[in-house]
């Protein structure tokens, strides 16, 4: 087994960096009983917690003192680290410290209110907790993956598939979870397979046998931590026996493994009178479960086998279905004969803790990540990775389950972990109904970004940042490991975007609007509910596959604007994953880079990351289709039918996007075979069908869906340019508005280098017009950009159709300078100028920016949507909270004509979708107070006084008496005019 120094350092660090981000859980029973121990010995010279018991329920009574219940070995290890500790907290930069820390409001927005949890004393027992954990939990447990790739050097040469082990164990299981809680489950586990480790290498005789020693003190110490480890423990003695060249060996096994034995004898005897482990007997708390057959265990129940199984209260495959490949991995396992004798051990140990597991009265291990008492066995199995990726790891099914397996894998666990500021409790099927409603909510756990002030989704930035770091860096060592060059450009490639996938999620996530920003918005959020085009509910022509994925989102979210935006977060990762893939097609991976962080950056695109419309979906699927495109066009990829796939499902989000791609696909796929060509129609008009025809269904029928799609294309003909040069005009300014969004500063360079390029290339215009690269161009942008010009176009995400291919020249632009020596660094300069201030418009700039009040100038931007959610939320509760459903009748117009459909049902409505009009509106006298909900609408008169409450900023109250008519006349409403325009 060739061992490489430098990988196992990178992957120590980055799975301890990956354990410690996120703090043990404060309030914890089982920790706080056993760090009182540790201060309890340390400060007060005894094994009484008398000092330190009122913090936890986990603790024994006996005669007159109080003290730990627990396994006392995890307790004995804090101890030389708390000493240190409680050195160091005497310093003065430790004491201000701990003093910022109690006024941190990042830490300080994760407690319940009227909590204590941020007192002097709370503070330094969490600081104590987090020093002594790191040591005696997280480094061991870091250490474990580093014998994992160790001992998987020995089943496969290949570095992928052994650092696949380590990595799948250490984050996608709930190993992961409780690789820094201070628990005794992940000592054991790392005592146990060091233990085993060096067994099997004093089998091969690669290792002196004194070293059983140190595996007898391994076992032993593993005992006295947690007692069920006895199990593995008596498994490997057993391994030892048969390993041993020489038997006399064995009593340095038994020695090593008494000296533990005779400390926790000690400890009993001091506090017990008995050398026996007794804690559990005087337990104050739990008493009917202790008592149940012996110490909780009788014997394997079906029910307490499925749950740590299969169920999704607790179990294991559940939350990590990536060791079901691991438990098929015995099979390969057991027909190689050199490794047949330690997988007997690694079922034994399997098994073992499976059927104690389920024999337990308590299996469901209280408050829990999954089936917390398997954690000591959980090494073993996943060892079983390995032998099944290097026996069918080349094949695509295996590779296509371990990427969907591993992928669920990290969702669960990484959600159950860090969702809330404790484990998932006894609630049922914890995921979706306790850990992902926190996450929805931005309760992210404790952990070091919030240190650095960070709060919510963006406290994970930091560890984002790391995780990429040490990923490369491991990449680069298995580079050196024998891999192509060409492999690994195509796996750095591939990292990359996923990384620029996580990024893209992660800068949305704490800028996400909370209530549906537009009337759009709305229509989607109906359509969640029941499905009408003719309703608008979605608006014409119908958004099927949108809609039915938001009810898919909703089933988790629960909230259809949380749902609806969360569609759009994870369509910005992969716009930006895609983007950094078309450019690296078209020019390299600089470009591929630069084009990507102008799309994460650009103001507009942000914007749609944020909110409750189906526009950044569509930048999505409009970049992949031309990426597709793009490569039939340089005759690289002939899988036209997948591009068809692409375009068939791209229309049912949003068939606008087919039907602009369309000429770019027609022309892209000419070249090739008609048969090819023809069941790529195929495929692409049954996808078509397959969401059309419940659409249609769902709306009422053909003529009902027509008559929706006639009444939406009337409005479309009288804003085209057709009806007069004021239409046009009027599409030529948005256009030019929306463009400015997206570019921000970047439009600078863009025409700068743009006419530049244009110049250096008209000499050769007539081989340069018959490139890839010039058809794709023109093709993409052209017929969305003739139809906004000359037809309409009301929204900035229209321009998602063609603006991925602006910013994606821009890209390319400014990758072409890096290449030039002389403008190499005024160009990294100038890219890092237009990402940092275009970032900073989407942060900053106000929504009264250009003055006015409509959608064309109104600057997508952050403070747009805090400014939004404002005044939704203050309008809609002032009037949830003070008017009566039988005495208000509501008036919406503008951007809010739809909002009252949603959020105030229970009120009257009439909506204005275009203003100015004229009307009376007679309305029973019943009704005494007129709502205008709406920027357009001006009230004579408002606000109208409300006693005992202040009226809503932005809401105008117009008080009515029996008999007054409620006129419009423009964009004003008076009370009380009688006038001869009456109308209905």
């Amino acid at each position: 087994m060739k061992r490489d120094r430098a990988c196992e350092v990178a992957l120590f660090l980055l799975l301890l960096f990956c354990f410690a981000y996120f703090f043990p859980r404060w309030a914890d029973w089982n920790q706080n009983s056993r760090l009182d121990l540790v201060l309890a010995i340390v400060d007060k010279g005894t094994f009484a917690i008398d000092d330190y018991y009122q913090n936890t329920g986990d603790y024994a009574y006996f005669e007159g003192h109080y003290y730990s219940d627990k396994a006392p070995g995890t307790s004995f290890l804090g101890v030389p680290f708390y000493w240190v500790f409680a050195r160091l907290a005497r310093l003065a930069p430790v004491d201000r410290l701990m003093a910022r820390l109690e006024a941190n409001p990042a830490l300080a927005a994760t407690l319940e209110p009227g909590g204590t949890d941020l007192e002097a004393g709370k503070v330094y027992f969490a600081f104590a907790l987090t020093f002594v954990t790191f040591f005696t939990v997280a480094v061991p447990s870091a250490f474990m993956g580093v014998l994992l790739y160790r001992w998987t050097g020995y089943v496969t040469p290949r570095p992928l598939y052994r650092l696949g082990v380590p990595l799948a164990y250490g984050l996608l299981t709930n190993a992961f979870a409780y690789s820094n809680m201070f628990f005794g489950h992940q000592i054991v586990a790392a005592l146990l397979f060091g233990a085993f480790y060096l067994l099997f290498r004093i089998d091969r005789r690669e290792i002196s046998p004194a070293w059983l020693t140190v595996v007898g003190l391994m076992l032993g110490y593993a005992v006295i931590t947690e007692y069920p480890t006895a199990l593995i423990a008596a498994g490997l003695c057993v391994y030892a026996f048969f390993v041993t060249p020489d038997r006399r060996w064995l009593g340095g096994l038994v020695l090593g493994g008494l000296l533990p034995g005779v400390l926790l004898a000690v400890y009993n005897l001091s506090i017990f009178h008995t050398p026996l482990p007794v804690g559990y007997r005087y337990s104050v708390l739990y008493t009917e479960q202790h008592s149940y057959g012996f110490l909780s265990i009788s014997h394997p129940r079906a029910d307490a086998l499925w749950g740590i199984t299969f169920g999704s209260y607790r179990g294991l495959f559940f939350l990590s279905p990536i060791l079901l490949l691991a438990a098929a991995g015995f099979v390969p396992w057991w027909r190689r004969r050199e490794f047949r004798r330690a997988g007997w051990v690694c079922a034994y140990a399997v098994a073992a803790f499976f059927l104690f597991n389920g024999s337990s009265v308590m299996w469901q291990g209280g408050w829990s990540v999954g089936p917390r008492y398997l954690l000591p066995m959980l090494p073993f199995l996943a060892v079983g990775l390995a032998f099944f990726w290097d026996a069918w790891g080349g094949h695509v099914w295996a590779r296509a389950a371990t990427g969907l397996l591993a992928s669920w894998s990290f969702f669960a666990v990484w959600a159950e972990t860090i969702g809330g500021q404790h484990f998932p409790d006894w609630t049922p099927n914890p995921l979706f109904n306790y850990s992902l409603p926190q996450l929805l909510a931005g309760n992210v756990a404790r952990n070091v970004g919030m240190v650095l002030g960070l709060r919510g989704w963006a406290s994970l930035i930091p560890l984002l940042v790391v995780l990429g770091a040490g990923a490369g860096v491991i990449l680069y060592r298995v580079s050196r490991g024998g891999r192509s060059e060409g492999a690994m450009k195509r796996l750095t490639d591939w990292l990359i975007a996923l990384g620029l996938f996580l990024i893209g999620i992660l800068t949305r996530l704490p800028f996400r609007s909370r209530f549906l920003y537009h009337w759009d918005s709305v229509n989607f959020a109906l359509g969640l509910e029941r499905f009408d085009v003719y309703q608008h509910q979605p608006h014409p022509p119908g958004y099927f596959l949108y809609v039915m994925t938001g009810r898919l989102v909703h089933l988790l979210a629960g909230d259809a604007n949380a749902s609806l935006v969360w569609v759009s977060v994870v369509a910005t990762g992969l716009a930006v994953a895609a983007m950094f893939w078309l450019g690296r097609s078209l020019w390299n991976r600089e470009a591929g880079l630069t084009a990507a962080f102008l799309l994460l950056t650009s103001p507009l695109f942000w914007f749609h990351g944020e909110v409750a419309l189906s526009y950044m979906v569509e930048a999505a699927f409009v970049i992949v289709a031309a990426l597709l495109c793009y490569r039939h066009l340089q005759g690289t990829d002939d899988r036209v039918w997948l591009s068809a796939l692409v375009l068939g499902v791209a229309g049912g989000f949003r068939p606008n996007t087919m039907v602009f791609l369309l000429p770019l696909w027609a022309v892209s796929v000419w070249r090739y075979r008609w048969w090819k060509v023809l069941i790529a129609v195929g495929v692409l008009g049954g996808i078509c069908l397959a969401w059309a025809a419940p659409m249609v269904i769902l709306t009422g029928g053909v003529a009902r869906y027509q008559e929706a799609l006639r009444a939406a294309g009337e409005i479309v003909a009288v804003e085209s340019s057709f009806s007069g040069l004021y239409p046009l005009a009027v599409n030529g300014f948005r256009l030019g508005m929306f463009t400015v969004y997206a570019l921000g500063v970047g439009i600078v360079p863009l025409v700068i280098g743009g006419i530049d390029r244009a110049i250096a290339r008209w000499p050769q215009w007539r081989v340069w017009v018959r490139s890839p690269e010039f058809r794709l161009f023109f093709w993409w942008p052209a017929p969305s950009l003739l139809f906004y010009t000359l037809i309409h176009i009301r929204q900035p995400g229209h321009t998602f159709t063609f603006m991925p291919a602006v910013l994606l020249l821009l890209g390319g632009l400014l990758a072409g300078l890096y290449r030039r020596e002389k403008w190499r660094r005024w160009a990294w300069t100038l890219t890092g100028a237009v990402v940092l201030v275009n970032a900073l418009l989407f942060l900053t700039v106000p929504p009264s920016l250009f003055g006015g009040e409509h959608i064309t100038l109104t600057p997508p931007a952050w403070p747009t949507i805090r400014a939004r959610d404002a005044s939704l939320e203050s309008r809609i509760g002032y009037i949830r909270a003070y008017l009566d459903p039988a005495e208000t009748v509501i008036l919406s117009s503008g951007l809010d004509f739809r909002h009252p459909d949603f959020y105030l049902r229970e009120y009257p409505v009439v909506r204005f979708a275009e203003l100015p009009v004229t009307m009376t509106l007679s309305l029973p006298d019943s009704v005494r107070t007129v709502v205008l909900f709406g920027e357009d609408l001006i009230g004579e008169g408002c606000p109208a006084s409300n006693p005992g409450a202040s009226v809503s900023p932005g809401l105008c109250l117009l008080a009515r008496h029996p008999e007054q008519r409620v006129v419009v006349e423009g964009y004003v409403v008076h009370i009380g005019i009688t006038t001869t325009k009456d109308s209905p």
